[in-house]
């Protein structure tokens, strides 16, 4: 797409729960929505458990095979990848020219 890594995606998604989440909770104070108490419970689960849940969710996704294939093959250096028939032939890979068949 943009030369965009995953190191950069995920950088970005740490950097905007950590700005949004203290954002969140300075504005829900400040309208009298919540307590300090609240907000601070909220900002600990956003800071906290959110984070880690993305992270598995986006590292059962990033590291599947088809998408190290998919990553490999978006290399301009890479000309050629060479894999067993059922993942060459899937829909992903179907129209691209890179990932053959063994």
């Amino acid at each position: 797409m943009f030369g965009i890594t995953q190191d950069q995606v995920t950088s970005t998604i740490r950097w905007a729960i950590t700005y949004f989440s203290a954002a969140l909770s300075g504005v829900l104070i400040s309208k009298g929505w919540a307590t300090t108490a609240s907000a601070a419970a909220l900002t600990t689960f956003l800071l906290g458990l959110a984070p880690g849940v993305a992270t598995f969710v986006w590292g059962l996704w990033a590291h599947s095979k088809s998408s190290t294939i998919a990553a490999a093959a978006a290399l301009p250096e890479v000309h050629s990848i060479v894999t067993t028939p059922d993942i060459a032939h899937s829909a992903q890979f179907v129209a691209d020219d890179k990932v053959v068949a063994k």
